[in-house]
C-alpha cells in the first residue's frame, strides 16, 4: 500500500509541475538577405525575399516599399533562385503549421499548488502513523485527502481554463490577410509583427482638429517589432485606460498599425475632439500614423478579431465570433466567451476599445501616470520639430501621387492648401503650399 501510495504522489507531482511543449520561430523570413532580381525588361530591384503568393515573391525592397514579383517576369538564371525561395518558404511554412504549441508552462501559483498537494498528502498519512497507528484512519484520510485535493485541483484549473486566450492559432488567423504588408514571427513569449506603419487605406480625411503632422513609414522591424503575450495572464486589478497610458500604444490593429488610448495625451476624447479621420486614426508628434479607435472595417469575418491588446487579449468587432449578438460586457470593455476565452470589443462610444486591462501588463518605470506606458512595444522619434495646429482647416485627403510621395490636401475656409512630402533612404522633402502665403520648403535627415 505504501508503494502505491508513493506512486501516486509523484504521479500527482509530475502532472502538476511538468513542463509544456515550447513554440518555436514562425514561418516568415526573418534575416534580411538582400539579392538583385532583375526582369526581362530590363529593370532591375533590389530586395529582400518575405514570402510567397502562388508563383510570385514579395519582394522589400531597399526603399523600404512592397512588391510583389511573378516569376514569369524575372529572366531564366533568377527564377531559379526565385523557384529555390520558394520551396524553401513553403516547407517552412508547413513546419510551422505541423508545429504549433498545445500547452503552457505550468504558472507559478500552479507549481505552488502541486507542491501544497503533496506536502497534505505527506502530512496526513505521516500523522496517522505517528499520532494514531490505525488503520481505520489511513483508510479513511488518505481518501479524504485525495477528494480534497481534486477538488482544489479542479477549481484551480477551471479557472486557469476561463482567462487563457489569444493562443497562436488565432493570431495566425487573424494577421493572414494582411500578410502583404506585416510580416509575423514568435518565440515561446511573444508573438511579433512588423510593419512600415503605413495602412492600405485612405488616411487623414475629415480632421478638423490638425496638429500639421503627416503619415510616414515607421521603423517597426527586427528588434523594434511590435510584441503581443501568446498567453495572457489575468489581472487581478485592471489598470483603467482612463487614467493611464496616456503615451505609447494599448493595442495592435491586424493591419500593422497600433492603437493608441482613445484619450489623447491632454486627457481629451480624441474624436470628439475632431482630432481623428474617417478610420479613427491620425498622426503623432513623429509623423506616425496611428489608431486611437479600432476599426470595424478591417475585417468583414466576425470569427476573425480586429487586434490585440498589448495584454495579449483579442479585439473584436460589435458581434461575437461566431456572428451572435454582442454579449454584456463588464468594465474593461469585454467579457469571457463560452468557458475558454476573454477578449474585448470595439463598440461606437466611449472607451470604444479597451476599457481597463483585464491581463496584466508591464509599465515603463520611468513614465509616471498618467502619461505611462507599456512595455515591450515598438518606438519610433521624432526626425522634424512639432507641427503646430492649423485651427479651422479640415483635411480632405491624402493620396500617395509617387513611389514615396504623397500630398496632402486641405481646406481653409474658402481657400485650398497643400503638403506635397516624398522620401528616400535618408532624407525627407516636404513642400509647403498654404492658402494665404508664400510656398515654403524643407528637408530633414532620417534620424536612425
Amino acid at each position: 500500500m505504501h508503494k502505491s501510495l508513493l506512486s501516486l504522489i509523484f504521479l500527482i507531482g509530475s502532472i502538476l509541475l511538468s513542463n509544456g511543449v515550447k513554440s518555436h520561430e514562425g514561418a516568415h523570413f526573418s534575416k534580411e538577405i538582400w539579392n538583385q532580381w532583375r526582369l526581362s525588361n530590363g529593370t532591375t530591384l533590389f530586395g529582400n525575399f518575405l514570402y510567397s503568393k502562388k508563383d510570385s515573391l514579395v519582394l522589400k525592397l531597399s526603399n523600404g516599399q512592397i512588391c510583389t514579383v511573378s516569376t514569369q517576369q524575372l529572366v531564366p538564371q533568377d527564377q531559379l533562385l526565385a523557384k529555390t525561395k520558394i520551396k524553401k518558404y513553403q516547407q517552412q511554412l508547413q513546419n510551422t503549421f505541423l508545429s504549433l504549441p498545445e500547452t503552457a508552462s505550468p504558472s507559478p501559483a500552479q507549481s505552488l499548488l502541486g507542491m501544497l498537494l503533496i506536502v497534505l498528502i505527506i502530512v496526513f498519512v505521516i500523522s496517522g502513523f505517528i499520532v494514531r497507528k490505525s488503520a481505520t484512519y489511513i483508510r479513511y484520510s488518505i481518501p479524504l485527502c485525495l477528494a480534497i485535493s481534486v477538488v482544489l485541483l479542479s477549481s484551480f484549473l477551471h479557472h486557469q481554463k476561463k482567462i487563457s486566450t489569444s493562443n497562436l492559432t488565432v493570431l495566425l488567423k487573424a494577421f493572414a490577410p494582411y500578410k502583404e504588408w506585416v510580416q509575423t514571427r514568435y518565440d515561446q513569449q511573444y508573438f511579433y509583427v512588423s510593419s512600415n506603419g503605413i495602412p492600405q487605406h485612405p488616411m487623414m480625411a475629415g480632421i478638423r482638429s490638425w496638429q500639421s503632422q503627416v503619415p510616414l513609414p515607421q521603423p517597426y522591424t527586427g528588434n523594434n517589432s511590435w510584441s503581443i503575450p501568446i498567453q495572457p495572464q489575468w489581472s487581478d486589478t485592471p489598470l483603467s485606460t482612463r487614467n493611464n497610458f496616456f503615451r505609447g500604444a494599448i493595442a495592435l490593429a491586424v493591419n500593422g498599425i497600433p492603437v493608441f488610448n482613445a484619450l489623447n495625451n491632454r486627457g481629451e476624447d480624441a474624436l470628439l475632439a475632431g482630432e481623428l479621420d474617417q478610420w479613427g486614426g491620425h498622426c503623432g508628434r513623429a509623423d506616425d500614423y496611428h489608431y486611437h479607435i479600432v476599426p470595424e472595417q478591417l475585417s468583414s469575418r466576425a470569427e476573425l478579431p480586429l487586434g490585440f491588446a498589448l495584454d495579449g487579449f483579442a479585439i473584436y468587432g460589435k458581434r461575437e465570433p461566431d456572428g451572435s449578438t454582442m454579449q454584456v460586457l463588464d468594465n474593461c470593455n469585454g467579457h469571457l466567451y463560452g468557458e475558454n476565452n476573454y477578449h474585448y470589443h470595439a463598440i461606437s462610444q466611449y472607451p470604444y476599445s479597451v476599457g481597463a486591462f483585464r491581463g496584466k501588463v508591464q509599465i515603463d518605470p520611468r513614465t509616471p501616470a498618467p502619461e505611462n506606458q507599456i512595455i515591450p512595444q515598438a518606438f519610433t522619434k521624432p526626425f522634424r520639430p512639432p507641427g503646430k495646429p492649423l485651427r479651422g482647416a479640415t483635411i480632405q485627403q491624402c493620396e500617395a501621387t509617387g513611389i514615396n510621395e504623397y500630398t496632402l490636401t486641405y481646406q481653409f475656409g474658402s481657400q485650398t492648401g497643400k503638403v506635397q512630402y516624398r522620401w528616400n533612404q535618408q532624407f525627407v522633402f516636404f513642400y509647403f503650399y498654404p492658402p494665404n502665403g508664400m510656398p515654403d520648403s524643407a528637408v530633414y535627415p532620417i534620424k536612425k
